[in-house]
């Protein structure tokens, strides 16, 4: 990853991510796709977990407008192998728990 911001390879060593808010993933990030699994208008406003998730190809709908429907459900496959590869990633190297302080020293 470092080679990328040093400009050492020309694009990032992964293609997506999962992103998180307080406890709960909210979204997956993949290429130019976005999922969001829960809804919520802004920071202070409570989280609406979704039944079905948004779906948002970030090229033609980059302010993420959710009257605008992309309809292209393949894209779940690719997101929800990200958040298998998270998960898995998470049995190796457990999630540290809110309220740690800082610095962080993981058990050996």
């Amino acid at each position: 990853m470092a080679g990328f911001f040093t400009g050492q390879q020309p694009q990032s060593g992964r293609e997506g991510f999962p992103v998180w808010v307080d406890n709960r993933l909210q979204a997956v990030k993949w290429r130019h796709y976005k999922v969001h699994f829960y809804e919520q208008e802004t920071m202070l406003s409570p989280s609406i977990k979704l039944g079905i998730p948004h779906l948002f190809d970030l090229f033609s709908n980059p302010t993420e407008d959710i009257s605008k429907p992309f309809d292209q459900t393949w894209v779940i496959g690719p997101i929800y192998k990200i958040v298998g590869q998270f998960e898995e990633t998470t049995k190796k190297y457990p999630l540290i728990p809110m309220g740690t302080p800082d610095p962080y020293k993981p058990q050996r």
